[in-house]
């Protein structure tokens, strides 16, 4: 599982599953927007950049509830 630190702190990224989906689905990467009150253009920059902002908590449960899997969820 790829973890990145910064200022003591642990991020583990989100898969490269995650980011193809948001790249490449319209709705979904909507939705994202909407649940975090950004422009869809934004979450898609997030996932560009593969940003640690994708790791937020409301997201892992909306990917949850999209149907991913933990194991899904995470780069391992």
């Amino acid at each position: 599982m790829n973890v990145v630190i910064k200022n003591k702190y642990k991020y583990m990224k989100i898969s490269k599953k995650i980011i193809d989906k948001i790249l490449q689905d319209n709705k979904f990467s909507l939705k994202m927007a909407l649940l975090l009150d950004i422009q869809q253009t934004s979450v898609r920059a997030l996932a560009r950049s593969n940003s640690d902002k994708l790791g937020h908590a409301k997201l892992v449960e909306f990917y949850k509830e999209e149907g991913f899997s933990e194991e899904e969820i995470w780069n391992k």
